[in-house]
C-alpha cells in the first residue's frame, strides 16, 4: 500500500500447505491425483506517526480448495485429463464494511491429447466453473504441435479466459462491488529448434490477448467513482477493452553434465483500448515493457547444487500519487541478482536455501512504493 503524507507500516503472517496423495488403478492405465490446498493470509497497518502506534486497518483471509486429477491412457499416443475442483475463500476486514464475506467455486475441466499423425500432436480441452457470485462460464482451449524430423516442433493454440474478482479486490478497502469478471481470448504461435545432440534449445514465441473488463488498480482522486465509493487511496476498476501482444525468445544449454546455462528475454505491450479512457492507446501502469532473466547453475560432488540467476525488468509507468494524480512518472528500470543452493541428504530429503536481490537494490515497481532488499530463505523439502 502506498503512504500517505503519514509514516506508516505493514505487518504479514502466511501459512501455506499442500497434501496430495498419488496412486494408479488399472495397472497404471489411470494416474490419479487427490489433493488438499489451504492458505491463510494475516496483514495489518500501523500508522506509527504519533505516540501510542495505532492500527488503521486489518485484512485476515482464508482459501481452501479440494481437487481430483485423472490422466487416462486411452491408446498409445493418446491420452485424457480429466478433473474436479472445489473452493471456498471468505475475508475479514476492519474497519470497514462488510466485516465479513465468503465465496465458494465449483469447477470441472477436460483435456484431450493426441498424435494423430506421425509427429502431429492435437489438443482441445474445456473448463466449466460455476461461482457462487457470478454464475457459470465455459471456456475452451485448442493446440497443435509439430515434430519435424530436423528437430524442430512448430507449436500454436488458441484459449479462452474468466477470473471471477477476488473477495479482496471487491471487499477490502480499495474494493468495488461493481467489478465484472475478467475475460479474454488470445493465440500465440512459435517454434523450438534443438541443436548439439539436443543440448542447446532455442525457442521463439509470439503471442496476442484480448481482455475484456481487465481489472486494474484506479487511483483516487482523478476518477468519478472516487466519492461515489467513498475511498481515498484508490479502487479497483474495469478497463473495458485492453490488448496484450509481444515476444518471448527462450535458450538453455547443457554446456556439460554438471553446468547448465538458460535465459529468456520477454518484450511485451499492454495496451488500454477502452473508448474515452484517459489512458487510451498507452501502455498499462506497472507493467513494464521488456523482462529478462539468466541463470547459471552447476552441480557439484556431493549432491550440492548452486545457482546464480539475474533478473532484469524495463522501465514501467505510474502516476504520481501523491502530488499529482493525473501526472505520469517512468519508473527506471533495474537487475537483481539471486543466489541458491540445495544439498539433496538423501532421494527423498533436501535442504535448500536463497537470497533474494543479494546485492540490496532498491528499486520500485509502484512509485513510492518500498519493495523488498536482501532477503534470505531456509527450507527442507521430503517425500514421502
Amino acid at each position: 500500500r502506498r503512504v500517505l503524507f503519514r509514516s506508516q507500516y505493514q505487518t504479514t503472517r502466511q501459512l501455506v500447505d499442500y497434501s496430495g496423495l498419488n496412486f494408479d488403478l488399472f495397472g497404471g492405465q489411470l494416474k490419479n491425483r487427490v489433493a488438499y490446498q489451504y492458505t491463510t493470509t494475516q496483514r495489518a497497518d500501523f500508522d506509527d506517526s504519533s505516540t501510542p502506534v495505532t492500527q488503521t486497518d486489518s485484512y485476515k483471509g482464508n482459501n481452501g480448495r479440494v481437487e481430483y486429477q485423472g490422466t487416462w491412457a486411452i491408446a498409445q499416443d493418446y491420452q485424457a485429463v480429466f478433473g474436479l475442483q472445489q473452493e471456498n475463500s471468505w475475508i475479514d476486514t476492519t474497519p470497514y464494511a462488510p466485516s465479513h464475506a465468503e465465496t465458494g467455486q465449483n469447477s470441472e475441466y477436460m483435456q484431450f491429447q493426441g498424435e494423430v499423425i506421425n509427429g502431429l500432436t492435437l489438443t482441445a480441452g474445456e473448463r466449466h466453473d460455476h461461482y457462487d457470485t457470478f454464475g457459470q462460464h465455459y471456456t475452451g482451449q485448442l493446440a497443435v504441435a509439430w515434430a519435424l524430423p530436423s528437430s524442430t516442433v512448430l507449436r500454436a493454440s488458441w484459449s479462452q479466459g474468466y477470473k471471477a474478482p477476488s473477495l479482496y479486490q471487491l471487499y477490502s478497502p480499495y474494493g468495488n462491488t461493481g467489478l465484472n469478471p475478467e475475460e479474454s481470448t488470445g493465440g500465440d504461435a512459435g517454434l523450438e529448434q534443438r541443436l548439439w545432440e539436443n543440448r542447446l534449445t532455442l525457442s521463439a514465441t509470439y503471442f496476442l490477448t484480448h481482455f475484456k473488463n481487465l481489472i486494474a488498480f484506479d487511483n483516487c482522486p482523478g476518477s468519478p467513482l472516487c466519492d461515489a465509493l467513498g475511498q481515498a487511496g484508490g479502487y479497483y476498476a474495469n478497463l473495458d477493452r485492453a490488448k496484450a501482444s509481444g515476444v518471448e525468445l527462450q535458450a538453455s544449454a547443457s554446456l556439460t553434465s554438471a553446468l547448465v546455462v538458460s535465459a529468456n528475454y520477454s518484450y511485451i505491450q499492454t495496451i488500454d483500448e477502452t473508448p474515452g479512457s484517459l489512458s487510451y492507446g498507452q501502455q498499462a501502469l506497472h507493467r513494464p515493457k521488456e523482462v529478462a532473466n539468466a541463470s547459471v547453475s552447476y552441480t557439484w560432488p556431493h549432491r550440492v547444487k548452486t545457482t546464480v540467476a539475474a533478473r532484469f525488468s524495463g522501465y514501467s509507468l505510474d502516476d504520481n500519487f501523491n502530488v499529482y494524480p493525473t501526472e505520469i512518472v517512468h519508473l527506471g528500470s533495474y537487475a537483481l541478482l539471486d543466489l541458491r543452493v540445495s544439498y539433496s541428504v538423501s532421494d527423498k530429503l533436501e535442504i535448500y536455501g536463497r537470497i533474494d536481490n543479494a546485492t540490496n537494490k532498491y528499486y520500485e515497481t509502484i512509485f513510492q512504493y518500498g519493495a523488498w532488499g536482501r532477503t534470505a530463505f531456509v527450507g527442507l523439502r521430503a517425500k514421502l
